[in-house]
C-alpha cells in the first residue's frame, strides 16, 4: 500500500495517460475484483489512513442516502434529488483532499455515477481466490476506449500468512490496469508513509 500510495502522489506531476486534464486523484473509486472481495473492508482501511493524514472522506450507498435521504444514490442527474446530489459532491470534493468511493459489486446506477467521476480506480481482489472478472469489471471492460479517464489498478489482499505474493500474471491476463499492488489489510505498516498520498 505505500508504493501505491507513492505511485498515486506522484500522478501531480506526471502528464495524464487516459486523456484527463492533469490533476491529483482526488476521487478514488474502489471496485470488486473477482469474487468475495472484501472491497468495502478495505476503502474502510483507505479512508480511514489517508484521513490521518490529509483530508479525505469515505462515501458509499448508505452514507449517500442518509445525508440527503433514501434513493440518493440513485436519483436521475436531471432530478431535483439528482442535483441535489451533484451539489453535495461538489461541496465534498472543496472540503476533501480525496474522496473514496465504494462501488457495488453489480454495475449499479451508484456505481456507474462513481466511475464516471473518478480519478483512480481500484480492483480490489483477494489473492488466491478466483481471478474471473467481477460484473462491475465485465461492465467496466466492455466499454469503449476513453469511456474512463481514471488511472486503473489492480490491488490483492494478501492473507496475513502469505509471505510471498504469487498469482499476479492470471488476474493481469483478464484485466487491463496501469499498476498492481499486493496489500496485507490487517497490517497498518502497509499504510504507514506519511503524507504519501497529497494534493502537492
Amino acid at each position: 500500500m505505500m508504493h501505491m500510495l507513492v505511485s498515486l502522489s506522484k500522478r501531480v506531476n506526471e502528464p495524464p495517460t487516459r486523456g484527463r486534464p492533469d490533476a491529483p486523484p482526488t476521487n478514488i473509486v474502489v471496485i470488486p475484483a473477482g469474487v468475495d472481495a472484501p472491497a468495502a473492508e478495505f476503502a474502510e482501511s483507505l479512508a480511514s489512513f489517508l484521513a490521518d493524514h490529509v483530508s479525505a472522506r469515505l462515501m458509499t450507498v448508505a452514507l449517500l442516502d442518509d445525508e440527503l435521504g433514501s434513493g440518493a444514490s440513485t436519483a436521475d442527474m436531471g432530478t431535483p434529488m439528482g442535483i441535489r446530489v451533484l451539489d453535495h459532491q461538489t461541496e465534498l470534493e472543496r472540503r476533501h483532499d480525496h474522496i473514496v468511493f465504494v462501488g457495488d459489486d453489480a454495475a449499479s446506477d451508484w456505481t456507474r455515477r462513481c466511475l464516471r467521476q473518478a480519478d483512480e480506480i481500484l480492483l480490489v481482489g483477494r489473492a488466491g481466490n478466483s481471478p474471473q472478472l467481477s460484473p462491475t469489471e465485465q461492465w467496466i471492460f466492455e466499454q469503449p476506449e476513453g469511456t474512463f479517464r481514471a488511472h486503473r489498478r489492480l490491488v490483492l489482499l494478501e492473507r496475513d500468512d502469505d509471505r510471498t505474493p504469487s498469482g499476479t500474471a492470471a488476474w493481469l491476463a483478464r484485466r487491463t490496469v496501469d499498476a498492481s499492488h499486493h496489500v496485507h489489510l490487517g497490517r497498518r505498516s502497509h499504510f504507514a508513509r506519511p503524507r504519501a498520498l497529497h494534493r502537492g
